[in-house]
């Protein structure tokens, strides 16, 4: 745009009045294909990330959870405990952190005091908490048997298997930590072949 009123040589009103509504349409134009350009890219960006939820012109959070990290006071009895009930710790993990993956997202186990100091959490009172943590089954008979695998290795139970008011069956156990975990069988949320969750 500079070059332009370097070079060119203003002779008249007329010529002048020219010039200017030629570069203000120069301008209009190049704006107008820098929008389409960054809206294309984002629109890429979209389709290359099936989970993103972003959409043009606005800035939103992904729709998804990749991992769940348990703070718990022993590590190594932690991952003994999850070890027994068959799960297959990953090769990331080490002394200072657990990792299992858990179908399409995964589990860490890490020391409650290192976790609350990561988060800046030290200091807060009450302590973080007021989650439970689910397994979906696929038949109803599923929930009393996982049941008794967890209570076998050591889980504590916190309520027996019982059928819901919406058609369902739960039961409740904690970990070694007091996690709370919930066994669920739901008719109306199908699982995929590899146990994942389906909404309608």
């Amino acid at each position: 745009m500079h070059c332009l009123f370097l070079v060119v040589v203003v002779c008249s009103p007329v010529g002048n009045r020219l010039l200017t509504l030629r570069l203000i349409k120069h301008t209009r134009m190049a704006r107008m294909e820098s929008s389409v350009a960054e809206e294309v890219n984002t629109l890429a960006r979209v389709e290359e990330n099936p989970w993103a939820t972003h959409h043009v012109g606005t800035a939103t959070m992904e729709q998804r959870l990749s991992l769940v990290t348990l703070g718990v006071q022993d590590l190594t009895r932690a991952r003994a405990f999850y070890e027994s009930l068959g799960w297959k710790a990953s090769t990331a993990s080490c002394e200072q952190v657990c990792f299992f993956q858990t179908g399409c997202m995964a589990v860490a186990l890490y020391p409650m005091a290192a976790l609350l100091a990561d988060a800046g959490l030290t200091e807060a009172k009450p302590r973080p908490g007021g989650i439970t943590l689910g397994i979906n089954v696929a038949l109803r008979e599923d929930v009393d048997r996982e049941l008794t695998v967890v209570l076998v290795h050591g889980a504590t139970l916190l309520q027996a298997a019982t059928d819901t008011a919406w058609g369902g069956r739960t039961a409740y156990f904690a970990d070694p930590d007091g996690h709370p975990w919930e066994i669920t069988w739901a008719p109306m949320f199908p699982l995929g072949p590899a146990g994942e969750l389906y909404l309608p």
